[in-house]
């Protein structure tokens, strides 16, 4: 999940780690660096969605880095009020 405001800086990033192939969508940008490595898919959000989907968010480590994912329960039903 990134801010859609960072896509340029994010874009940085992934091709410095070697993720040189983008496809840029409205509410989603994929990352891939060949047709066998895995892809990965940013949520691009605005910043009050961002801190919504960050309060449920779960921790995970990817090639030694610590990233925060949205919960599947906030993906699947939305970000609902009570």
């Amino acid at each position: 999940m990134i801010l859609g405001s960072q896509l340029n800086a994010v874009r940085r990033v992934m091709l410095d780690a070697g993720f040189p192939n983008v496809s840029v969508h409205d509410n989603v940008v994929f990352f891939s660096s060949s047709e066998t490595d895995p892809r990965v898919d940013f949520l691009r959000v605005d910043a009050n969605t961002m801190q919504k989907l960050l309060a449920n968010a779960v921790e995970i480590e990817i090639r030694g880095f610590a990233l925060k994912v949205p919960a599947i329960r906030d993906q699947v039903e939305g970000l609902q009020q009570p």
